[in-house]
């Protein structure tokens, strides 16, 4: 059987939440039923993604374009274009735009939660 290796921009899905100020893209066609679901995620101007509980999960990101935030648990961490994040999702968590403008990562989680 023959499995997809390269995925195209057709192959991608995005959602908007304006509100929020954040757009995901799942770079990958039903990753939330793989071991890893990478997306890019686009933080608008003092965008935030959600507020996730904790979980199994392991998270790496790395920042494309500007910078930002992610609070675990009571603690800030900043990272800026250039830089990667790794964290064990054992604490409540969250993604926030630390820029002025914009700022882009990509992002892979294990055990979907995106």
């Amino acid at each position: 059987m023959n499995k997809k290796v390269v995925y195209g921009e057709e192959d991608q899905t995005d959602y908007l939440d304006e509100e929020r100020g954040y757009k995901i893209q799942w770079l990958v066609p039903e990753s939330n039923e793989k071991e890893m679901e990478p997306i890019l995620l686009t933080l608008e101007e003092k965008g935030e993604f959600k507020t996730f509980e904790p979980s199994l999960s392991e998270t790496f990101a790395y920042v494309l374009e500007g910078r930002i935030a992610v609070r675990l648990g009571k603690r800030l961490y900043r990272a800026k274009a250039g830089e990667a994040i790794y964290y064990h999702a054992s604490d409540e968590h969250q993604i926030l735009n630390d820029a002025e403008g914009r700022s882009r990562l990509v992002l892979v989680a294990t055990e979907s939660y995106l």
